[in-house]
Protein backbone atom coordinates (compact mmCIF):
# COMPACT_ATOMS: atom_id res chain seq x y z
CA UNK A 1 0.00 0.00 0.00
CA UNK A 2 1.17 3.65 -0.85
CA UNK A 3 2.50 5.29 2.08
CA UNK A 4 2.49 9.13 2.19
CA UNK A 5 4.49 9.26 5.01
CA UNK A 6 7.15 8.11 3.63
CA UNK A 7 6.27 10.31 0.68
CA UNK A 8 6.30 13.32 2.94
CA UNK A 9 9.53 12.06 5.10
CA UNK A 10 11.55 11.55 1.67
CA UNK A 11 11.43 15.27 1.02
CA UNK A 12 10.85 17.45 4.54
CA UNK A 13 11.30 16.47 8.26
CA UNK A 14 8.30 16.98 10.82
CA UNK A 15 10.15 20.40 12.11
CA UNK A 16 10.17 21.87 8.12
CA UNK A 17 6.53 20.99 8.10
CA UNK A 18 5.85 22.74 11.67
CA UNK A 19 8.08 25.41 10.63
CA UNK A 20 5.59 27.24 8.33
CA UNK A 21 3.18 27.04 10.82
CA UNK A 22 1.47 23.76 10.86
CA UNK A 23 -0.22 22.93 14.25
CA UNK A 24 0.47 19.31 14.07
CA UNK A 25 0.15 16.35 11.76
CA UNK A 26 -1.74 13.39 12.28
CA UNK A 27 -2.94 10.22 10.87
CA UNK A 28 -6.37 10.16 8.89
CA UNK A 29 -7.01 6.87 9.63
CA UNK A 30 -6.71 7.57 13.92
CA UNK A 31 -9.07 9.01 15.80
CA UNK A 32 -8.54 12.51 16.43
CA UNK A 33 -9.96 15.40 18.50
CA UNK A 34 -11.59 18.99 17.32
CA UNK A 35 -9.21 21.75 16.75
CA UNK A 36 -10.35 25.58 16.43
CA UNK A 37 -8.18 26.02 13.39
CA UNK A 38 -8.38 24.96 9.51
CA UNK A 39 -7.27 21.96 8.52
CA UNK A 40 -5.38 21.03 5.74
CA UNK A 41 -5.38 17.13 4.19
CA UNK A 42 -2.80 15.85 2.52
CA UNK A 43 -4.38 12.46 0.94
CA UNK A 44 -4.51 9.69 -1.51
CA UNK A 45 -7.41 10.37 -4.60
CA UNK A 46 -8.66 7.24 -3.25
CA UNK A 47 -12.47 5.85 -2.13
CA UNK A 48 -11.37 5.04 1.26
CA UNK A 49 -9.14 8.47 1.81
CA UNK A 50 -12.03 10.26 0.47
CA UNK A 51 -15.33 8.51 2.72
CA UNK A 52 -12.82 9.16 5.56
CA UNK A 53 -12.38 12.53 5.26
CA UNK A 54 -16.26 12.82 4.77
CA UNK A 55 -16.78 11.34 8.19
CA UNK A 56 -14.34 14.31 9.47
CA UNK A 57 -17.28 16.84 8.79
CA UNK A 58 -20.62 14.42 8.92
CA UNK A 59 -22.40 13.01 11.83
CA UNK A 60 -20.59 14.91 14.63
CA UNK A 61 -22.14 18.17 16.43
CA UNK A 62 -18.69 19.76 15.90
CA UNK A 63 -16.64 19.20 13.06
CA UNK A 64 -12.92 18.51 13.39
CA UNK A 65 -11.82 21.58 11.69
CA UNK A 66 -13.21 25.44 11.37
CA UNK A 67 -12.51 24.88 7.70
CA UNK A 68 -10.55 22.71 5.56
CA UNK A 69 -7.84 22.66 2.27
CA UNK A 70 -7.75 19.23 0.41
CA UNK A 71 -4.46 17.91 -1.83
CA UNK A 72 -4.40 14.87 -3.52
CA UNK A 73 -1.19 13.04 -3.65
CA UNK A 74 -2.27 12.39 -7.52
CA UNK A 75 -4.62 13.63 -9.78
CA UNK A 76 -8.10 12.71 -9.82
CA UNK A 77 -9.51 11.65 -13.18
CA UNK A 78 -12.08 13.73 -14.74
CA UNK A 79 -15.53 12.38 -14.13
CA UNK A 80 -14.52 10.12 -10.76
CA UNK A 81 -16.57 9.57 -8.58
CA UNK A 82 -14.95 11.31 -5.65
CA UNK A 83 -15.33 14.30 -7.49
CA UNK A 84 -18.92 14.46 -6.91
CA UNK A 85 -18.56 13.39 -3.09
CA UNK A 86 -16.23 16.29 -1.93
CA UNK A 87 -18.79 19.24 -2.73
CA UNK A 88 -20.16 17.90 0.49
CA UNK A 89 -17.52 19.14 2.65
Amino acid sequence: MFCLHRVLSSTLKVSDILDCNVSVVEDLFKSREPMPIPGIYFIQPTAASVSRLLEDFTGSADPLYTSVHIFFSSKVRAGSTLCWALPRV
